[in-house]
């Protein structure tokens, strides 16, 4: 009955841990008989001196009364079963048994080419059969679901993916970010590739602004894909197409509506007449008046080229532009527009030869009363050794030169007797008259041979320095100007 109470006593120790009081089962001393014995005084709870967890599930773990550990086999063990190990786990009293489970599968490991089953106690996933069908393609000898045996198995190339065969497997490569088309229709959209799709999408695109031609604008896309038109600021230069308005800018808003005004104000002659519909300019129409507008023999009035230039209408130079009267000359225009000066009375000779002497001018009739008297100077008046002053003969300007052959001296004696020629001129000197150096013997020269210019004779002295040769010996000597001699120094000897 003892081993009973104490038995049951271990039990009560396990819920209630090692502190448990066991002197309620020890005898005191006392009378035992009836239960009314009186025990000990007791004492301190038991304490293990060491933790009695074994860790095993089908034992329990208590202190017996002295500190020692007990595992007794735990009626109820509370033991925790794995789903999918394979395992089945029970107590054999205080043994841990675990057998195999072929029931208790293990879980799907998302391969389509194998399978989940129990080796034993061992999960496996065992290789389905080479050809076992499995997502698009078929399982291989390594339980490997493949996808494919050539790029064609996988898809059909787009202009956004291509698509290939590695390792019988498909890859797929989306081609983003990529501009397809409609990059430049100014609408703020574009098919593009994007979000790994395989086919382009129609989506905002802020590169493809819409020109709306306005430079008083800004053109821009929204982030939505919409066109926008803001103004572009006030003072931006534009252009309203129009001339005469002068330089345009941009207001506050988004049109061309600032304008200097007329730019012909104020310009030269004929560059001053704003001309909208010639294509933008300032010129004056052709034929406009300009600058001078006499009108006279000589000019007409000056009129605008119609290209900005004033040109000036000038008769031809030679043109007549008669004064009225006859005895002053024929007039006539000259190149700067203005009529020449009277050339004088057409009836009085001109100092030429061959002039009329047709007499004087009569302004009543405008003509030349003549002709003049015989004697009449006209032509040429040189008075020289060989002409006299041209004069009238007959009505003709006759020259009056001296008969050929009349002398003519030029006052020197030593270049020869000189006489008029038919043409009234004198004729050219014939040379010096002395032959030559006196000559000695027929061989030798003196000194004394030059000729003198005032009276013609040869025998003045030679200048000093003219070559002599008196002594036929020898080289020349030179003359020394004097009259003594010898006269020839240096001459040979």
């Amino acid at each position: 009955m003892l081993h009973t109470n104490l038995r049951y006593a271990l039990v009560v120790l396990l819920t209630a841990g090692c502190t448990q009081d066991f002197g309620a089962f020890r005898g005191g001393g006392g009378n035992s008989q009836g239960g009314s014995g009186q025990g000990g005084e007791g004492g301190s709870p038991p304490v293990c001196a060491n933790d009695c967890n074994d860790s095993n599930p089908c034992t329990q773990d208590i202190c017996d009364p002295d500190g020692n550990c007990l595992h007794p086999a735990e009626e109820d063990p509370p033991l925790t079963q794995v789903i999918g190990d394979c395992k089945d786990l029970s107590c054999d009293g205080t043994e841990l048994v675990t057998a195999a489970d072929t029931a208790d599968i293990p879980a799907d490991d998302n391969n389509p080419c194998t399978s989940e089953a129990c080796d034993g106690d061992m999960p496996t996933h065992p290789f389905e059969p080479e050809g076992t069908a499995c997502n698009d393609g078929v399982c291989n000898a390594t339980g490997q679901c493949s996808d494919c045996d050539g790029p064609e198995d996988c898809g059909t190339d787009t202009q956004c993916a291509t698509y290939a065969c590695t390792n019988n497997t498909c890859e797929t490569t989306y081609l983003a970010p990529l501009v397809i088309s409609g990059d430049d229709d100014g609408d703020c959209m574009a098919l593009q590739c994007a979000d790994n799709e395989p086919d382009p999408q129609d989506l905002p695109y802020i590169d493809d602004v819409e020109d709306d031609g306005n430079v008083c604008s800004t053109d821009t896309c929204s982030a939505a894909g919409a066109p926008e038109h803001n103004p572009a600021g006030a003072g931006t230069p534009c252009d309203d197409q129009l001339y005469c308005n002068g330089t345009d800018t941009c207001g506050t808003g988004t049109v061309c509506s600032e304008h200097t005004g007329n730019p012909c104000t104020g310009g030269p002659d004929c560059n001053n007449a704003c001309n909208e519909a010639g294509g933008g300019n300032c010129f004056n129409a052709a034929g406009s008046a300009c600058n001078n507008a006499a009108d006279t023999a000589c000019t007409n009035p000056d009129t605008c080229n119609g290209a900005g230039v004033c040109n000036p209408n000038n008769a031809a130079a030679g043109t007549p532009c008669p004064d009225g009267v006859f005895c002053n000359g024929a007039e006539v225009c000259l190149a700067n527009g203005t009529c020449g000066p009277s050339p004088g009375d057409p009836c009085l000779p001109l100092n030429t030869t061959d002039t009329n002497c047709a007499g004087s001018c009569n302004e009543g009739s405008g003509m030349c009363n003549g002709p003049d008297p015989n004697g009449t100077l006209c032509g040429s008046q040189a008075n020289g050794p060989c002409s006299n002053p041209d004069s009238c003969q007959a009505g003709v300007c006759s020259p009056n030169n001296e008969a050929a052959g009349f002398p003519c001296p030029d006052a020197n004696l030593c270049n020869g007797a000189e006489v008029c020629l038919a043409n009234g001129t004198c004729g050219a000197s014939p040379g010096n008259p002395c032959p030559g150096h006196n000559v000695i013997l027929n061989t030798a020269t003196s000194c004394e041979d030059s000729c003198n210019p005032a009276t013609g004779a040869c025998n003045a002295l030679d200048m000093a320095g003219t070559p002599c040769n008196e002594n036929l010996v020898g080289g020349n000597g030179t003359c020394t100007g004097m009259a003594m001699e010898p006269n020839c120094n240096n001459d040979g000897t």
